[in-house]
């Protein structure tokens, strides 16, 4: 199947330029889900408890068929429906997932704890209101194909912990993670053997993750995600 590059809003400036067999080309580079349609829910959040209303903000393709999810979270103080969210979102709807950005409470960082708190009502399978049931729910979505996660700094933290509560979670690309910082020492949840995740199904292509120093390479880390669920 092809993949619609990230990069072709680069040609806009060739104009008139751009030839007839240039054009062919581009057009047969999207994907075969190219065809997506926004929608909006909500959810149960917190972090002690998960009893606040919350937003979810997602595309999924426009067709007939059920296809497995994708849930991306923003970092600390960050705005949950903003430009790097929802490239991600549209990228997997693009790819054939149901996909959302979700809002949460990221005003401050936390310890294990806050993280393991938000993350549940984020993924809590065993909960009809968290965000996880509410895309599940939906006509489009066929969680028994896979869930797969993507995050940035406090939400990668969050997708790290995301299998601890749901065992359908597959996979998770985690930009710019820490499990050290100056104030917050998060190794004992997120880190290798402290988590349900498996280490080989964790960001295997952004080996910065240690350190937050990691590119966030959208395409490859996408690509990498729909490997491990059901078309």
């Amino acid at each position: 199947m092809f993949k619609r590059p990230f990069g072709i809003v680069g040609f806009s400036g060739l104009g008139a330029a751009i030839t007839p067999l240039v054009a062919t080309l581009l057009a047969l580079s999207l994907p075969a889900h190219a065809a997506t349609a926004d929608f909006t829910s909500s959810y149960k959040g917190g972090s002690s408890s998960c009893n606040t209303t919350y937003q979810i903000k997602g595309k999924e393709p426009a067709d007939s068929s059920r296809h497995p999810v994708f849930i991306y979270m923003v970092g600390t103080s960050d705005t949950y429906d903003n430009a790097q969210a929802m490239a991600a979102v549209q990228g997997m709807a693009d790819r054939g997932y149901v996909a959302a950005t979700i809002q949460y409470a990221n005003s401050a960082m936390g310890y294990c704890n806050t993280l393991s708190t938000r993350s549940k009502c984020i993924f809590d399978q065993a909960s009809a209101q968290s965000a996880v049931a509410a895309l599940c729910a939906r006509d489009q979505a066929d969680c028994s194909k896979g869930i797969v996660v993507g995050g940035f700094s406090q939400g990668a933290l969050l997708g790290i912990l995301s299998k601890n509560f749901d065992a359908r979670v597959e996979a998770v690309y985690a930009t710019g993670a820490h499990k050290n910082y100056i104030i917050y020492n998060v190794n004992t949840c997120v880190g290798h053997g402290n988590r349900a995740l498996p280490q080989g199904n964790q960001n295997s292509l952004d080996t910065g993750w240690l350190t937050g120093t990691g590119a966030w390479a959208l395409n490859a880390n996408l690509d990498w995600l729909t490997h491990f669920t059901a078309p």
